[in-house]
């Protein structure tokens, strides 16, 4: 059926569903195979009741008839709206009628703004197109011996889901673990109790939860630890659960797992670089346990952008373990889960489909070596470097993990302190001197660093310094980078010239030394040598302080110039941008070299 028939089905579905007083539910799945909806239609003989008739008739009169059929084979001791609804023609089969019966005992449907079908059932939320939604329907058919035949299951599913969709008038966000609040956040506790933990400014309080509070809880989730404050617990005695050099890497990592617990991003990367024995997977695994309980707690390589997206419906956060590489196109999904975003991939099993990606989701990964030198993701990214264990170092995981548990409730209750006084604190937090791309992230770390033991401005120049790294990294693993420097540091300032005669140049002032320029990464023409000169000039600018000007107002006989300097070594004059608003001007960032 094509989408022009589809939204066709689902304006009948609307219009006839809002005009009419009694319906009954058709099974479409029994109509139009393959059509993931269902069609409301009346008992009567109406204008809106004839329409949808001669839809279905239009669609294909043999499956219509055989469908009306099916339906005849209703028990004849129904009620009497079912006799009434045998005169009309229209006998509910055993799908419609358990779905009525749903309904009529609570069951509750819902959808979000991208009209996902959810179901909440005594105050839990399942997602009916996943396998939590088919488990919930399965149980709730065993508990009415109403049979767990596939098909009538699936039929159930369909028929909720489209009822959902497009009956449903007021739309919700679904979120999984953690839910913003007007005052705070809502932390989804996990267990049968289906209490949530309220953090606020003013506390941290467990209560029941509210019909307003929108958490679909994943088949994957595990219960989290109760927080209970422990006054003799400092930040240091995590050293024990996490193997870094030092407090500042330690309080990084802590502040990336508070921000991450807040529902509204931004969220940088966090990435743990570490060779063989620095236990940066169990690290990995104890940060899974605090933010977002799970089986399986870490992920490993994702193979492509689809099994990325995917992990996205059933986690709050995602970690994946020992990463080899990142491609171009996973960098690119990983920016916009850190800072949102649109990304769309194809539909699987379609040809003309899209899936839209729209979400900001907290990202940790682990690797042996930096697994991406890209600066737009290095941006956005915490790099923690884990040194390597000692043999006299190691401990059996049987005792670590038996340590953590019993430790975890006072963590968790420091952990969300934290939280509440990022909450409390982060509008009042002034980031002058210490701007970047997080900006968000940045003033959140600054309010909840007294929780965590360091000022606001000793967290926030922390953070700086790592990014800082990140650049110095990109700039120590391209064959270009030193080259270009070494050249600069030499040359007139300002330097100015055209993006040939500056290749030539770099190439002339390391005498074209056949291991580098024969090297298979160098650039080998003047288009790849300025699209590796743009890649490498934001890192250049923040750690060695050259500003690269370039664009229609730099020219000279009708040929493109570009300029590099350092603001100590040259005042530019007020005519070098021409006031042409096209020229184009990377700048160093305001921390220092």
């Amino acid at each position: 059926m094509d989408n022009t028939s589809l939204n066709l089905a689902a304006l009948a579905v609307q219009d006839i569903h809002k005009k009419l007083k009694d319906e009954v539910l058709i099974d479409i799945s029994l109509v139009l195979p393959g059509l993931q909806a269902a069609l409301i239609v009346a008992e009567t003989r109406d204008e809106p009741g004839e329409r949808a008739l001669t839809f279905l008739e239009n669609v294909d009169p043999e499956i219509v008839e055989v469908a009306f059929a099916d339906q005849k084979d209703t028990d004849d001791d129904d009620s009497d709206d079912n006799t009434a609804n045998a005169k009309a023609g229209f006998r509910p089969n055993k799908s419609q009628i358990f779905v009525d019966q749903l309904l009529d005992e609570g069951l509750e449907l819902i959808r979000d703004s991208q009209r996902v079908a959810y179901a909440r059932y005594e105050g839990k939320i399942y997602p009916l197109e996943q396998r939590a939604g088919m488990d919930l329907i399965t149980s709730l058919a065993l508990d009415a011996k109403a049979g767990v035949d596939p098909g009538f299951l699936r039929s159930v599913v369909n028929a909720l889901s489209a009822l959902a969709r497009f009956t449903t008038e007021e739309s919700h966000d679904v979120y999984k673990r953690y839910a913003p609040l007007e005052d705070g956040v809502a932390v989804d506790i996990g267990d049968e109790t289906n209490e949530i933990i309220h953090i606020t400014a003013t506390g941290v309080e467990i209560k029941p939860r509210d019909a307003d509070i929108f958490i679909n809880r994943p088949l994957i989730s595990l219960p989290m630890a109760r927080p209970v404050f422990d006054p003799r617990l400092k930040v240091d005695d995590l050293h024990e659960f996490f193997n870094v050099k030092d407090g500042s890497d330690l309080r990084l990592i802590l502040s990336w797992a508070v921000a991450a617990m807040y529902p509204v991003g931004p969220y940088p990367i966090l990435g743990l670089i570490g060779q063989a024995g620095s236990a940066k997977s169990e690290m990995a695994k104890k940060l899974n346990r605090l933010i977002d309980p799970s089986n399986p707690e870490v992920r490993t390589d994702p193979k492509d952008s689809w099994s990325m997206i995917v992990g996205t419906q059933n986690k709050s956060i995602l970690i994946f373990d020992n990463m080899s590489q990142i491609s171009d196109q996973m960098s690119d999904l990983l920016c916009v889960m850190a800072t949102g975003g649109g990304y769309a991939v194809r539909a699987l099993y379609s040809t003309n489909d899209e899936y839209f990606f729209d979400a900001q989701l907290p990202v940790a990964m682990t690797s042996i070596a930096a697994v991406s030198e890209r600066p737009d993701l290095l941006s956005r990214s915490i790099q923690i470097y884990v040194p390597r264990l000692e043999p006299s170092e190691y401990k059996t995981e049987e005792y670590l993990d038996s340590k953590f548990k019993e430790m975890q409730p006072g963590i968790m209750a420091l952990l969300f302190r934290a939280l509440q006084e990022m909450i409390r604190n982060s509008d009042s937090i002034d980031t002058t001197g210490f701007e970047n791309r997080m900006m968000d992230f940045t003033k959140r770390i600054g309010a909840m660093a007294p929780v965590l033991g360091w000022t606001p401005e000793e967290a926030m120049q922390a953070y700086l310094n790592n990014v800082d790294s990140a650049d110095e990294l990109i700039l120590e693993n391209h064959i270009l980078a030193d080259p270009l420097v070494n050249y600069l540091n030499q040359a007139p300032t300002p330097w100015e010239g055209s993006m040939t005669e500056l290749k030539h140049a770099v190439e002339a002032h390391i005498n074209h030394v056949s291991w580098i320029v024969g090297h298979p990464d160098w650039p080998k023409g003047v288009r790849q040598f300025r699209g590796q000169v743009g890649y490498l000039m934001p890192s250049i600018s923040r750690v060695h302080g050259y500003i690269w000007e370039h664009g229609d107002a730099l020219r000279s006989n009708k040929k493109r110039l570009h300029r590099f300097y350092r603001p100590d070594d040259f005042a530019k004059n007020d005519e070098s941008d021409g006031g042409d608003i096209s020229s184009q001007t990377i700048e160093r960032g305001p921390r220092g070299a």
